[in-house]
């Protein structure tokens, strides 16, 4: 909602109000600024704590699992078959292109 809109609507819920008083619109719109800004901040907090999560998910889960299932559930995440016949390298099998990857990323996490 931008400044105008508010102002807008603010101005058309009090228009039978004889005086129109500006300082008080100003304060409305600053103090929906506020929620809007606060709410805004409280997402961001809880996005933030949900990606903590999945890293220490991954780093406690992946190490364990085989790269050939990681590779495979990879490989249907991005819409491919896995059965399929590879694309790279000559690999026989589509989630053999992505076993790289895994491989790389298991690297890292050390």
């Amino acid at each position: 909602m931008t400044k105008y809109e508010f102002m807008k609507n603010w101005c058309e819920v009090r228009r039978l109000e004889p005086e129109l008083h500006w300082p008080d619109a100003q304060r409305a719109w600053d103090m929906e600024l506020t929620r809007l800004r606060t709410e805004n901040d409280q997402l961001k907090g809880q996005i933030r704590l949900k990606d903590m999560q999945v890293a220490e998910l991954n780093k406690s889960i992946l190490p364990h699992m085989p790269s050939e299932k990681i590779a495979r559930a990879l490989c249907c995440a991005c819409g491919e078959d896995p059965n399929a016949v590879g694309d790279a390298k000559g690999n026989d099998y589509r989630w053999q292109d992505f076993l790289e990857c895994v491989l790389l990323f298991r690297e890292a996490l050390k």
